[in-house]
């Protein structure tokens, strides 16, 4: 078995010479030895070339090659040169263990063995070199065999498989043997552990050549793209570290306070504990603790920098050109969302948005800043995470003096400023519904489905495209449901604990977004239970996954709760109590099943795809109770992961019976995506045969698309159409004299008042010395006495749908003392009545709008 040494040089005029004579005494030496100098400036081609004439005596082929460049230039130089097919390499600053040939070569015994991993031991002259070899290497005792990656240090490999992989990676210059290894990996290659071939390394002498290695080590992988586990945990830690400091500062909690301090010293235990045993000297208890913080610090900087290294070497044309279709459909949603996008904020024309939602969420903003909880008057009640967020995205424009929420004292302040915030705040939202978007076309390409028509019939609905131009955190809570789905499903494909981790952390995070992401609890659970091969065996990653979860929702969810001592008391009574009154006082007209199946749902999510979905779950319900009689399991686990997943979701939903309205059912978007393209991919090998059903199918499909198209873009018009607010706006100023009395009912930002109404009223509120043209009152019907003119919106809607409200008792008391509808303003929304003529969208949630405003006139004193 002939075989070749290779090795590479730059400037190793200190260290060469012990390689070289590690060489010379092998018990079994190389045939061949290959140098490569990159282009050496100091002494280190003289020292090689000395050894020359020693390495000729032991016959013993040599070659001396000077290529300027790195380390993997010098590689593949060495081996295009190498005469043998067994190549085996080392580095200069290692010594060989003099059997480490011999050992090297066995596996090659077996013809099959494509690779072999060899070892490597530090050898440590002081007490700090102890310390650092554990950080740099992998202990004997930590060894496992079926994943040990071979490292440049101890390595050999056939030059066929050198070949079939491309060689090591030119382009990058730090950690190239690991990008070699995994490229290895990617290829299937016969890897053998070796732990007898050694190679002995000195490690660095000072803390600043500490650092300098780890950094070039999480610089190297990052630069290719590659973010090992621990790099992830480290980056965890200390966010998840300042996080808690911003807790801290932010709700005064003493408990929170000594809990860090307490975690601060079990990370220095920690960092002692795991390494002293292989030091066992005194001065470690100093020493380990600084490796580990100097490690951190390398590895958070190395990453970082690498990233941005890696971002400015991407190719974007040919990215661009890769994923046209996709860059298309993205940039035709952000375009149809902009267009819109500052329908309804807050202008010289009206304070508060017309979707009083967005105000209270930014109200939750600025108390989650201001006193570490959204759970307060006034503010969108819930978990914290997407308004810390939220605030965390607006930093830059207030360091830039763009915005400041905090200066927004009441809605009538600062009017052109929460223009502006609120655009930024709904492009927020924006933001997350572009990732959404790429997030579901990498699923779709893990499901091989069409991840173009993934998009397409994504964005394509009525509630994503009206819910992406507000500032709520329903988008948001589909993004992180979404990911989460991404890789709970790479969890099905290779079932690792990273993948299941990571899937659960996103879980938990779409419930620190919204309380709706507790049902990503049983969904994380189905996934252990259909994708965990041998479950007895491996219930610590359920364990480990439900950790994350728990551990995430309460601190980036409910640390307001948990530390603060604030109340969600109104938020649980809102959403539970309030909801079960609210909806014993509803009349919706028909059964809540055909309330829901044959109204809501088909508005909510189109027609044409609600059509496609009952087909297809009927289809994979079927087929996979099929597939179950005939125990065919493995085929099937995802199907009945997304299926299920569904369900799960589904009958959460019901739980809220009338209130199943856009922004909850939206979680639903994914699974009948993802469901409808997995059913017609099982249908395309039945059109392949037959032409003049796929000419038939495709002219449907066509039709529906075009269908859907048409009915989702409808609730985009709807927010370029004048509403009901602007217009009964310019008739009141029109029509009723100037000092008239006029009655609001109820408070009127909750009742969609003309804008010039709504205006006046705040302005009178917040500024009494603000002239206005009318004089208003709030009245019930109960008031004692009524002003001439009266304005009350959703008149009739609230006479079809409620039993009993205060809003009917005032139509029907103005009625009997002589009022007459002298104006009315209905929301028109163009060509809605050919979807669906009989029901009241305005239980849907689609729209932020009234659905008509009265305005009412006395003209008789009858009665």
């Amino acid at each position: 078995m002939k075989v070749s040494f290779i090795a590479t040089v730059f400037n190793e005029e200190a260290t060469v010479k012990q390689l070289l004579e590690s060489l010379l005494f092998q018990s079994r030496p190389p045939d061949e030895i290959i140098i490569v100098d990159g282009g050496s400036t100091d002494a280190t081609a003289s020292v090689i070339l000395g050894f020359k004439s020693q390495i000729l005596n032991k016959q013993t082929r040599f070659k001396f090659i000077i290529k300027k460049g790195n380390r993997s230039i010098g590689r593949n130089e060495a081996i295009k040169n190498a005469g043998n097919e067994i190549i085996i390499c080392s580095d200069a600053g290692c010594v060989l263990d003099k059997d480490w040939v011999r050992n090297i070569l066995k596996p090659f015994e077996n013809p099959k063995v494509d690779v072999v991993s060899g070892y490597y031991k530090g050898k440590a002259r002081t007490v700090f070199e102890k310390c650092l070899i554990p950080y740099a290497l992998v202990m004997p005792d930590r060894i496992d065999k079926n994943i040990f990656l071979p490292a440049g240090r101890s390595v050999a490999f056939k030059k066929s498989i050198w070949k079939k992989v491309g060689g090591y990676p030119e382009e990058f210059s730090n950690n190239e043997d690991y990008i070699f290894a995994n490229k290895l990996k990617e290829f299937r290659a016969n890897i053998v552990f070796e732990k007898k071939a050694i190679a002995y390394w000195f490690p660095r002498k000072n803390i600043k050549d500490a650092f300098v290695m780890f950094y070039r080590f999480a610089l190297g992988d990052s630069e290719c793209g590659i973010i090992r586990d621990k790099v992830m945990l480290i980056f965890a830690r200390y966010f998840f570290g300042f996080y808690l400091l911003w807790l801290v500062f932010i709700e005064k909690s003493l408990f929170l306070l000594i809990g860090i301090i307490l975690s601060v010293f079990f990370y220095i235990y920690w960092s002692i504990k795991k390494n002293y045993q292989y030091v066992n000297d005194k001065k470690a208890f100093i020493i380990l603790p600084i490796l580990q913080f100097t490690s951190d610090l390398a590895v958070l900087t190395g990453t970082v920098l690498g990233i941005i290294k890696r971002i400015a070497k991407i190719n974007y044309r040919a990215l661009i050109r890769s994923n046209l279709v996709l860059i298309g459909l993205i940039g035709i949603y952000i375009l149809s969302l902009l267009f819109v996008i500052s329908t309804g904020i807050p202008s010289q024309n009206h304070p508060f948005p017309y979707q009083m939602d967005e105000w209270h969420q930014l109200s939750a903003v600025k108390n989650v800043f201001k006193y570490g909880s959204p759970n307060l008057p006034g503010s969108a009640n819930g978990t914290m995470f997407h308004f810390f967020y939220s605030g965390i995205l607006l930093i830059p424009f207030v360091i830039l003096k763009i915005v400041n929420p905090l200066s927004i004292k009441s809605a009538v302040d600062s009017i052109n400023l929460q223009n502006t915030l609120f655009i930024l705040l709904r492009l927020n939202t924006l933001f997350f519904g572009v990732l959404t978007l790429i997030t579901v076309s990498k699923i779709a390409k893990l499901l091989k489905v069409n991840s173009n028509l993934a998009v397409l019939l994504f964005f394509v609905t009525p509630v994503w495209l009206s819910l992406s131009n507000f500032f709520k955190y329903d988008i948001a809570l589909v993004f992180w449901i979404t990911v989460s789905l991404y890789y709970l499903i790479k969890y099905c494909y290779l079932p690792s604990p990273k993948n299941f981790i990571i899937g659960s952390l996103f879980a938990g995070i779409a419930f620190s977004v919204k309380v709706t992401g507790l049902t990503m609890l049983p969904v994380i659970i189905l996934a252990y239970l259909l994708f965990t091969p041998l479950v007895k065996n491996k219930y610590l990653y359920l364990l480990s996954g439900l950790f994350i979860y728990i551990l995430t929702s309460v601190f980036l969810g409910l640390p307001d709760i948990i530390f603060g001592g604030k109340s969600m008391y109104s938020y649980l009574y809102d959403n539970i109590i309030g909801i079960s009154e609210y909806a014993k006082n509803y009349k919706p007209g028909h059964s809540l099943f055909a309330l829901n199946f044959l109204h809501k749902f088909p508005d909510i999510f189109g027609h044409a795809l609600y059509l496609l979905t009952v087909i297809t779950v009927i289809y994979l319900f079927i087929s996979l109770v099929s597939n179950l009689i005939r125990k065919k399991y493995g085929p099937i686990k995802l199907r009945l992961f997304l299926l299920l997943s569904f369900f799960i979701f589904l009958i959460t939903l019901f739980s809220l019976g009338i209130f199943i309205v856009a922004n909850r059912a939206v979680v639903l978007l994914p699974f009948v995506i993802f469901l409808n393209l997995l059913a017609f991919k099982d249908l395309l090998p039945f059109f392949r045969n037959n032409i003049h059903i796929k000419r038939l199918t495709i002219l449907i499909f066509a039709f529906l698309l075009l269908i859907q198209f048409f009915e989702s873009y409808i609730w985009v018009a709807v927010k370029i159409l004048p509403l009901p607010q602007q217009l009964s706006s310019s008739w009141v100023l029109k029509n009723i004299p100037a000092g008239s009395k006029i009655g609001l009912e109820n408070i009127p930002i909750y009742q969609f008042e003309p804008d010039f109404i709504t205006k006046e009223f705040y302005y009178n509120q917040y500024h009494p010395s603000y002239k206005i043209v009318f004089s208003y009152f709030v009245i019930n019907s109960k008031s004692a006495n009524l002003p001439k003119f009266i304005i009350i919106s959703d008149v009739y809607h609230s006479g079809k749908y409620y039993k009993n409200s205060d809003k009917n008792d005032l139509v029907k008391r103005i009625r009997i003392e002589g009022y007459k509808e002298f104006a009315y303003f209905p929301l028109k929304i163009p060509f809605y009545s050919y979807f669906d003529s009989n029901f009241d969208y305005l239980s849907m949630g689609l729209t932020a709008y009234p659905q008509s405003i009265s305005i009412f006139e006395k003209i008789s004193d009858e009665n």
